[in-house]
């Protein structure tokens, strides 16, 4: 846990690279590229964000490793309404 001495609620929400394919194919940004291709660059840019995280902290960090969260989603199979059902207790305490 690299920021174990912050008083913060850590949470990681997560989905599959096809779900966050589809989902960013909307986006204005990624129109008039094929799946395939949106599919690359977020592949790509996952790549890179875990060489900059082990840049940053260590060639054994990866930020999408659970144990650096309170708590860990799926938002492919979860609605936002059940996140926040999920979380909310944990900030209500």
């Amino acid at each position: 846990f690299i920021c174990r001495d912050l008083s913060a609620l850590f949470v990681f929400v997560y989905a599959d690279l096809e779900t966050r394919t589809e989902r960013a194919s909307s986006i204005a940004k990624y129109q008039g590229k094929s799946l395939a291709d949106v599919k690359t660059i977020l592949a790509e840019r996952e790549r890179d964000e875990v060489s900059m995280g082990r840049d940053l902290y260590g060639e054994e960090y990866d930020y999408r490793d659970s144990h650096h969260y309170h708590i860990v989603l799926n938002s492919g199979n979860l609605s936002v309404e059940e996140e926040v059902a999920i979380v909310r207790p944990f900030i209500s305490s």
